[in-house]
C-alpha cells in the first residue's frame, strides 16, 4: 500500500523533529549536570583558613580534627548567611503585607468619607424636602382657612350691626395734620380727640 507523496513527507518530518527534539532534550540534560558539578566543584573550593599567615615559611600540620571543625564553623557561617537571606526575604515580604494593608485602610477610610459624605448630602436633601413638604402643608392650611372664612363668609348675610360700625367709625381724614414735608400725620387712637 503506496501513501501519496505529502503524507510520506509529512511523516518525514516529524521523524527529523523527533530526533532534534531528543538530541536537544539530551543536550540540554547534559549542560545541566555540568552546572551542577560546577556549582559543587566551586564549593569544594573555598578556604578554609588553615594556613598561618604569621608563619609561612614554617611547616603546617592540619589535624583531621582541625579540618572538620573548620568544616563545620564554614557550614555554620553559610547557614546562618541562608537564614539572614531568608529573613530579610520574610521582613521584605512583611513589609509588603503592611503597605497593602496600609493601603487597604486608606482606601477603606477615604470610601468611609465618601459614604459619610453622601449619606449627609441624603439626610440634607431629605430634611430639605420635609420643610419643603412642609411648607406646602402650611401653606395649604391656610390656603383651606381662606377659602373656609370666605364660604363662611359667603354664607352669613349682611347683618346690620356691620352697618352700624361702619358709622360709629368717626372719619378722621379731615383731622389729619401734615408735616413740614408734606407728609400725612396719623395720631394713634388714644391721642385723638
Amino acid at each position: 500500500m503506496s501513501l501519496p507523496p505529502t503524507v510520506e513527507s509529512l511523516i518525514r518530518a516529524s521523524e527529523k523533529l523527533t530526533i532534534k527534539n531528543e538530541i536537544l532534550k539530551h543536550e540540554n540534560a547534559g549542560l545541566r549536570a555540568a552546572l551542577v558539578n560546577e556549582k559543587k566543584r566551586r564549593k569544594r573550593g573555598k578556604k578554609l583558613g588553615l594556613f598561618d599567615n604569621e608563619n609561612p615559611g614554617e611547616a603546617q600540620f592540619f589535624s583531621p580534627n582541625k579540618v572538620q571543625a573548620l568544616r563545620q564553623r564554614a557550614e555554620e557561617a553559610e547557614t546562618q548567611k541562608e537564614q539572614e537571606r531568608e529573613a530579610a526575604v520574610r521582613r521584605q515580604a512583611e513589609r509588603a503585607l503592611e503597605r497593602e494593608q496600609k493601603a487597604r485602610e486608606v482606601q477603606e477610610r477615604k470610601e468611609e468619607r465618601v459614604r459619610k459624605r453622601e449619606e449627609k448630602a441624603r439626610q440634607k436633601e431629605f430634611e430639605k424636602e420635609e420643610r419643603r413638604a412642609a411648607r406646602e402643608a402650611k401653606k395649604q392650611h391656610k390656603d383651606d382657612k381662606q377659602e373656609q372664612r370666605s364660604r363662611n363668609k359667603a354664607r352669613k348675610p349682611r347683618s346690620e350691626h356691620v352697618e352700624e360700625c361702619e358709622e360709629e367709625i368717626p372719619t378722621t381724614r379731615q383731622e389729619m395734620a401734615t408735616s413740614r414735608s408734606g407728609r400725612q400725620i396719623r395720631l394713634p387712637e388714644r391721642f385723638r380727640n
